[in-house]
């Protein structure tokens, strides 16, 4: 991501990323998850004043770092989430103390905001789609999705589409990481 840019990664931490992916190794969609996450935050790019915050997400939203300048906390935080409770898209986007929508408010006007959103399920609830899109846009920022193993949400695509972010599909661990390092190099 170049120029400089404030990037929110909200990592879904619902029970079924415990679901084991791969036979043979033992991982978990979470042991993806954070091999894709560690790799954005290895790949970006920390120009000043760029700087990455961490929420993550189930039946609620957990603010896992503030915004930093450099990879090793980051890495730190995403190394450590657990999985568990159910999929609810709305409050770590929307929540008014440290939601993605909040946190990109309130930096520096003139800089990329950007949210990558990663999922592995349809959500428990409807996402509010209309009003995080308008939200996203009147704060200029672009909203990136991610599901992994399975299709593509209708309500992330939309909002993806409507604030000039792009949606993505990983099927296996390379292709997350894959699509980490793209968004991160963009």
């Amino acid at each position: 991501v170049e120029p400089a840019a404030n990037v929110v990664l909200i990592l879904d931490r619902s029970g079924s990323m415990s679901t084991i992916v791969d036979t043979a190794t033992k991982a978990t969609r979470m042991d993806w998850v954070i091999s894709g996450a560690t790799t954005f935050v290895n790949t970006f790019k920390f120009n000043p004043p760029s700087q990455v915050a961490v929420i993550s997400f189930g039946t609620i939203p957990t603010f896992e770092s503030p915004f930093r300048t450099t990879a090793p906390p980051l890495v730190d935080v995403i190394g450590k989430l657990k999985p568990q409770g159910g999929t609810n898209y709305n409050p770590p986007m929307l929540d008014t103390s440290f939601g993605a929508i909040k946190l990109l408010a309130g930096e520096r006007p003139g800089v990329r905001r950007i949210v990558i959103f990663l999922t592995d399920g349809q959500p428990d609830k409807d996402p509010l789609t209309d009003s995080i899109s308008k939200l996203c846009n009147q704060q200029s920022i672009q909203f990136y999705a991610i599901t992994i193993g399975t299709k593509m949400n209708k309500d992330l695509q939309t909002i993806a589409t409507r604030t000039g972010g792009k949606a993505f599909e990983a099927n296996t661990k390379d292709d997350l990481i894959a699509i980490y390092r793209l968004i991160a190099l963009e």
